[in-house]
């Protein structure tokens, strides 16, 4: 995708990847890769930024990274929630499942 001056590639793997924007003049993706397959993969890692690990495919990468910003979008609404909130009891059973979010973002 192109504005102005800047540039953003795009793909789609199991889900809608895209890299930050940048100049167009220092845009680039280098060709990786002995087949076809790797040469995609190789492209989707350097556009989404996602490391894919020896335990994981591109595809679990990708699944597990998406649980990973869920979770933390949680873990942000309920620190909000909780900090607002008045009664002592609701506060600490939100402090509760904020540590169970932490827990599992750790545990991905």
């Amino acid at each position: 995708m192109k504005y102005v001056d800047e540039v953003q590639f795009a793909t789609y793997q199991k889900r809608l990847l895209h890299s930050d924007w940048m100049e167009a003049d220092n845009a680039c993706i280098k060709l990786l890769g002995l087949d076809l397959d790797a040469v995609w993969e190789n492209l989707v890692t350097q556009i989404s930024g996602i490391v894919v690990t020896d335990d994981h495919s591109l595809d679990e990468q990708i699944v597990i990274e998406q649980e990973k910003a869920k979770l933390l979008k949680q873990i942000e609404e309920l620190d909000r929630k909780a900090r607002k909130e008045m009664q002592a009891k609701k506060k600490f059973e939100m402090f509760q499942r904020l540590k169970e979010y932490q827990k599992k973002l750790q545990d991905l």
